[in-house]
C-alpha cells in the first residue's frame, strides 16, 4: 500500500515538474492579458471624436500587434526557445511604451482635444477653490461664471534654445516628446495600464530562472542598439520638425511665399500635428494671401484667431463659423470657435442690464450704479436666459466642453431651473469617466446641484444623501 501511495506520488511530482515558478508567472500572466485585452486603452467621448473627425482605429490595430506578439511569445516558450519568447515579449513591451507617443503624434486633432480637455478640467478646478465661499453663503446666485483662458495651440515639444540638449532635459523630453504628459496620459484606459504591468510580469517570469547571465547580456547586446535606435530616429523626427518650423518663418519673413505653401502643404500630409498647430496655419494663410492664392477657410480662420485675440469675439464667431462650414474637421477652427462663444456668453452674463432711473423720482436709482445690491439683483434676472443660449452652442460646435457644461449648470441654478441644472450636472459626471483621475472639485459641485433637485422637488432623504455625496468621495458610486 505504501508502495503504490509513493509511486502515486511520484507521478504527481512528474506531472507537476514542467510547472515551475517562472513557467506559472508566465502563463499566469498571459491568460491574465488576454483576458483584459478587451478593456480600453483610451477613453474620449464618443461625440467629441465625432465632432472633430478623430479615428481611434488604430489603439485596436496596436492591441492586436500587442496581442500578436504575446501569442508568439507564448508558442515559442512552448517550443522551449526562450531567446525567441523573451525577444517577442519585448516587442509588445515596446508597442505598449510607445502607445502615447504615437497617439499624441500621429493622430490627427488627438493631442489639440486632448489638451484643450485637460486645460478646462483645471480652469474648473481652480474656480471652483475660488469661489467655493461665494458658493456656500449665497447659494451660486452672486456667483460669476468660468471664461475660457486657453493658450495657444502650438506643438506639443519646441526646441525653445540650446539648453533642450543639455542630460538636464531628458524629463521634458520624456513628457513632452514621447507624450507621457498629464494632457495625454489623464484620458488613459485601465486596460492600457493593466496590459503593461503584466507584461512586466511576463518578463519577470521569462528572466526569473535563467540558466545562466550569458542570456541576460544576449538580449542587452540587441535591446541597446534597438532602442538606441529607436530613440534617435524619434529624436531627430522631432528635431527636423522644430527646424522645419523656424526655416518657414524664415522663408516668409524674406518674401519666398511659394516655399513656404508647397512645403507646408507636403509636410502636413505627414505630420498630422500640423492641422492642429496655430502658428503653422496662420503662417501658411498669410504665405497664401500674399502670393494671391488665399485659401478662404484658412484666410477666415486667422481673421477669426486675431478677432478672438483682440476680444472681439461677436466678429471672431462669424469668422471660424465661415471656416467651420468649409472644413467641418478643421479642429483649430472648431476649438477657437466654442471658445470665442463661451466667452462671448460669460460677457452677456457679466454685463449688468441697468434700468432707467423713474422719471418721478429727482435721485438716481439705486439700480442704476453698479456697486447697487439692486443692480446685481436685476442683472442676474434678466441674464441667464440668453447665457444658455449662448451656451448651448458651445455645445453643439464642441459636444462635451466642460467649461461650456459647467457654466450651463451654474446658469441653470442661478435661473432656477435646478431640474435642467442636474440633467446637465449628469452630463458632467458620465464626461469624467473618461478621465484617469477624475477631478474631485467639479464632482463635488455636481452633487451639490443633485441635492438641490432633490431639495426642491420635496425628496429631503434623498437631498441629504446628495449633499452628503458632495462632500465625501467615498460614497460617489
Amino acid at each position: 500500500m505504501l508502495v503504490q501511495i509513493s509511486r502515486w506520488l511520484l507521478s504527481i511530482e512528474d506531472w507537476l515538474r514542467p510547472f515551475t515558478r517562472e513557467r506559472l508567472i508566465f502563463w499566469g500572466s498571459v491568460v491574465l492579458f488576454a483576458m483584459v485585452s478587451k478593456a480600453p486603452w483610451y477613453h474620449l467621448p464618443e461625440e467629441t471624436l465625432n465632432a472633430f473627425g478623430i479615428n481611434l482605429k488604430s489603439i485596436l490595430l496596436l492591441k492586436g500587434f500587442t496581442l500578436a506578439a504575446v501569442a508568439a511569445g507564448a508558442i515559442a516558450l512552448l517550443l522551449d526557445t526562450q531567446r525567441l519568447s523573451r525577444f517577442f515579449a519585448w516587442q509588445a513591451f515596446g508597442i505598449i511604451l510607445l502607445t502615447p507617443y504615437l497617439l499624441a503624434t500621429w493622430v490627427s486633432g488627438l493631442d489639440a482635444v486632448t489638451t484643450n480637455l485637460y486645460a478646462q478640467n483645471q480652469q474648473i478646478t481652480r474656480h471652483v477653490e475660488h469661489n467655493l465661499p461665494t458658493v456656500q453663503a449665497q447659494w451660486k446666485r452672486n456667483i460669476p461664471l468660468l471664461p475660457d483662458r486657453t493658450t495657444p495651440l502650438t506643438l506639443g515639444l519646441t526646441i525653445p534654445d540650446s539648453r533642450f540638449f543639455q542630460a538636464s532635459s531628458w524629463d521634458y523630453f520624456l513628457l513632452e516628446g514621447l507624450g507621457y504628459r498629464n494632457s495625454v496620459l489623464g484620458f488613459i484606459g485601465k486596460g492600457w495600464i493593466l496590459s503593461l504591468v503584466l507584461l512586466v510580469w511576463l518578463l519577470i517570469g521569462l528572466y526569473v530562472r535563467l540558466p545562466n547571465t550569458s542570456e541576460i547580456w544576449w538580449d542587452l547586446r540587441w535591446l541597446v542598439p534597438y532602442w538606441g535606435s529607436l530613440l534617435t530616429l524619434i529624436s531627430l523626427s522631432i528635431l527636423a520638425v522644430n527646424v522645419l518650423n523656424v526655416q518657414l518663418d524664415t522663408w516668409l519673413v524674406s518674401g519666398n511665399y511659394p516655399k513656404v505653401i508647397t512645403t507646408s502643404q507636403r509636410v502636413a500630409t505627414w505630420y498630422p500635428n500640423f492641422q492642429c498647430d496655430e502658428t503653422f496655419q496662420t503662417r501658411l494663410a498669410h504665405a497664401e494671401f500674399y502670393q494671391g492664392h488665399p485659401h478662404s477657410a484658412r484666410i477666415a480662420l486667422a481673421t477669426g484667431i486675431e478677432r478672438y485675440q483682440r476680444g472681439e469675439y461677436g466678429r471672431a464667431i462669424e469668422y471660424l463659423r465661415q471656416a467651420l462650414e468649409q472644413d467641418p474637421h478643421a479642429c483649430l477652427a472648431r476649438i477657437y470657435l466654442a471658445i470665442a462663444l463661451l466667452n462671448s456668453a460669460v460677457d452677456y452674463f457679466e454685463t449688468p442690464i441697468l434700468p432707467n432711473r423713474p422719471s418721478e423720482h429727482r435721485l438716481p436709482s439705486q439700480a442704476n450704479f453698479l456697486d447697487s445690491p439692486k443692480a446685481r439683483q436685476g442683472h442676474l434676472r434678466a441674464k441667464p436666459a440668453g447665457a444658455i443660449h449662448q451656451l448651448e452652442q458651445v455645445l453643439e460646435v464642441f459636444p462635451g466642453h466642460l467649461e461650456a457644461l459647467y457654466n450651463l449648470m451654474l446658469t441653470h441654478s442661478i435661473n432656477g431651473n435646478f431640474d435642467q441644472s442636474a440633467v446637465v450636472a449628469q452630463r458632467l459626471v458620465e464626461i469624467q469617466q473618461n478621465f484617469q483621475q477624475p477631478n474631485t472639485a467639479l464632482l463635488g459641485q455636481v452633487y451639490t446641484h443633485f441635492a438641490w433637485e432633490e431639495y426642491h422637488n420635496q425628496n429631503l432623504n434623498q437631498a441629504w444623501e446628495r449633499y452628503r455625496q458632495s462632500v465625501d468621495p467615498s460614497r460617489w458610486p
